[in-house]
């Protein structure tokens, strides 16, 4: 299962993105240390692929850090 975040590192807005990653980053590692999310459909636990990058507090940022999610999904 991939999460991807997009979110402000940097720039004006950065401040917000403190504390809610180090929670998100915590709460993956448990679920994938405990197997990962169960899944009805496919009767078995999945671990998550956490993806994250940086808006940089802009429009075009978020824009190009989505991009490149997608892009990375991809490949998978």
């Amino acid at each position: 299962i991939t999460i991807g975040r997009i979110c402000p590192l940097s720039g004006e807005y950065s401040e917000y993105a403190e504390g809610t990653l180090e929670t998100e980053k915590a709460a993956v590692e448990g679920l994938n240390e405990a197997g990962g999310i169960y899944v009805d459909a496919l009767n078995k636990k999945l671990r998550i692929r956490y993806l994250l990058e940086d808006s940089a507090s802009t429009k075009n940022g978020a824009k190009t850090a989505a991009e490149k999610l997608i892009k990375e999904d991809q490949r998978v």
